[in-house]
């Protein structure tokens, strides 16, 4: 039996003349809206595109004695993914092979209960660029270095495509070997606060090095990981716990560190494949500097900025404008006006420039329209970085970086011309974000690792 994957719904009764059996979304199914099926031994699984009408990509269920499997599918309109799920209890080195190929991003999810004892040999992955990637895993001998480790060992991986090259692994594990992750996580964070960086580096690498060599190493997954810049995510029992840790591959070490993340917000998710342009023309750079309380460090900072952007953009309608003055709420709406990068650089507590509380700019935001708010904001300031970065994407701001912790006056002066020369070559956002925390790190400058990206990590600039 052949069964038919949808990703856009075509004529199914022209298709089920041919013997293909469609799978598709069910309106009287759970809260996911998946529809089951149960595949035996030599079905085979096609991906079909209803729009172009044509079969991209295949899959084929082995086995000599298979029981039964399940496999389930999910599409949403605004977001072309597609979540294939097989489950094959007590499916031992039997195998399972499938040739995916698609032109937008694909989950493949391999999942089965936790009382079931059994470990898959082998999954192939074709990517988007077409490349085949081997994932080996787990067997019983080497389970036994994980613990009271007691269920399945699945691995999720998320390619939504390059430039911006981040991918998503998650890792089930068990509670001992999380715990000694979690205490680690714990030191680099007491560390960042306390500004301890002597010690920070040497525990990050450490972490990196411990989840390396008792994870990526046993499973054979090192190769896959030697660009950088995945996401990776620890599951714990059957819960959804989060500890989200980016792995880095610089100087034949891996590397992991907490803050480096790209954040996708709920107006992203729903944005992100729904005709937005990936490519934007830099036409209005916004620089802001605080001079409450002498900090001329700002200035200087806006300044160097500002000279770069004048040599880059020599567009006829292009402009940009450095503020070194409080802008009062109706200057400043007026300034943030359909600009594409807005920086500010400063203190955003009551000490600082009172138009920059963070409370005053979320309100100038608020009432500007959604599609004349910046595209991308950098505030360079000691405020809540995670409730900040979080709440201006949530505004309809497509990008925002900003520290989470305090940042003594000049010292991101390195991290934030590295980040925007990437830029000034057509990287994505999120791509030169993370090329600049690597680079920054593999030369022992820790401060940067307070920063974090929010927002979609596709967008890119042409100057």
């Amino acid at each position: 039996m052949s069964f038919l994957i949808l990703s856009n719904t075509p004529d199914l009764d022209r298709l089920k003349a041919t013997g293909v059996l469609p799978i598709t979304q069910s309106e009287q199914n759970n809260q996911n809206s998946m529809e089951i099926v149960v595949l035996k031994s030599g079905d085979k699984i096609f991906l079909y595109n209803g729009d172009t009408e044509k079969i991209y990509g295949y899959g084929i269920i082995t086995g000599s004695k298979p029981p039964p499997k399940i496999l389930s599918y999910r599409s949403k309109k605004k977001q072309k993914s597609i979540l294939l799920r097989v489950d094959m209890r007590d499916f031992m080195k039997r195998g399972f092979r499938t040739n995916y190929i698609s032109s937008s991003p694909g989950i493949l999810n391999m999942i089965s209960g936790d009382e079931e004892k059994w470990f898959l040999e082998k999954l192939w992955y074709v990517n988007r660029r077409l490349s085949s990637i081997f994932i080996a895993f787990l067997n019983d001998e080497k389970r036994n270095s994980f613990a009271d480790h007691s269920g399945i060992f699945s691995v999720l991986i998320y390619s939504p495509g390059y430039p911006s090259g981040m991918g998503r692994v998650r890792l089930k594990i068990g509670r001992a070997f999380a715990r000694e992750i979690f205490d680690k996580i714990k030191m680099i964070e007491d560390y960042q606060r306390r500004d301890g960086f002597n010690r920070l580096y040497d525990c990050i690498v450490e972490l990196g090095n411990k989840i390396y060599s008792e994870l990526f190493k046993p499973l054979n997954l090192e190769f896959l990981w030697q660009r950088g810049n995945y996401l990776i995510d620890f599951y714990i029992d059957n819960y959804n716990f989060f500890f989200p840790l980016e792995l880095a591959y610089a100087n034949d070490r891996f590397l992991f560190e907490k803050n480096i993340i790209s954040f996708l917000s709920s107006n992203d998710w729903e944005n992100c494949y729904n005709g937005r342009k990936n490519r934007v023309k830099l036409k209005k750079v916004l620089l802001l500097a605080s001079l409450a309380n002498g900090i001329e460090n700002s200035l200087s900072e806006v300044d160097e900025l500002y000279r770069f952007f004048k040599n880059q953009m020599n567009g006829k309608n292009s402009q940009v404008r450095l503020i070194a003055r409080d802008p009062g709420y109706g200057s400043l709406r007026k300034q943030l006006f359909d600009v594409d990068i807005f920086h500010f650089s400063g203190h955003m507590a009551n000490s600082g420039i009172k138009g920059m509380r963070d409370s005053f700019l979320f309100r100038t935001l608020l009432n500007l329209n959604p599609e004349r708010r910046p595209r991308m904001i950098f505030l360079n300031s000691c405020g809540r970085g995670y409730r900040n970065g979080f709440q201006i994407t949530e505004l309809g701001v497509r990008c925002c970086i900003t520290p989470r912790y305090k940042i003594p006056d000049t010292q991101g002066a390195g991290f934030i011309s590295s980040f925007y020369a990437f830029l000034k070559h057509g990287f994505s956002v999120a791509y030169a974000f993370n090329r600049t925390i690597n680079m920054e790190f593999s030369r022992r400058r820790l401060l940067p690792l307070s920063y974090s990206f929010f927002g979609d990590n596709r967008m890119s600039y042409d100057l």
